[in-house]
């Protein structure tokens, strides 16, 4: 996807500079990743292993385009603590501040995610889609 998305931008922009980075959990996914971004010139160190939602490892990055594929229909009962604890520790500072959807759909979780990370509007703001 990242591939693709870089493509997409530097086709409406050839003088775009392009930064990429994401996070896997998946360990197949994540491995033709990080080969693809080292394929491409790309710096593998911005694409990191692990699951988003129990275990941000991108921080307090933001972005000025964003991209996700989330597991719509899968449930995020096996997260749930480490979710229900930064949605409890950090309310609206952190990503699950407006609430938390059901257990049975994760999708959600995502969405609020991605929000998290958008640049602020006052500094041109972001553009995120989700597949």
């Amino acid at each position: 996807m990242l591939s693709v998305a870089e493509e997409h931008l530097v086709g409406m922009n050839p003088s775009a500079r392009l930064v990429l980075s994401g996070q896997e959990l998946n360990p197949e996914s994540y491995a033709i990743c990080k080969a693809d971004m080292l394929i491409k010139g790309q710096d593998i160190k911005n694409i990191r292993f692990g699951n988003t939602l129990a275990d941000d490892q991108l921080g307090d990055q933001n972005y000025d385009y964003m991209l996700s594929n989330p597991p719509f229909g899968v449930e995020w009962k096996k997260i749930q603590k480490e979710v229900q604890r930064e949605a409890d520790t950090l309310g609206f500072a952190g990503r699950f501040g407006p609430g938390l959807p059901r257990v049975s759909d994760g999708s959600l979780l995502f969405l609020l995610h991605l929000i998290s990370k958008m640049r602020p509007a006052l500094e041109g703001g972001s553009l995120s889609r989700s597949c």
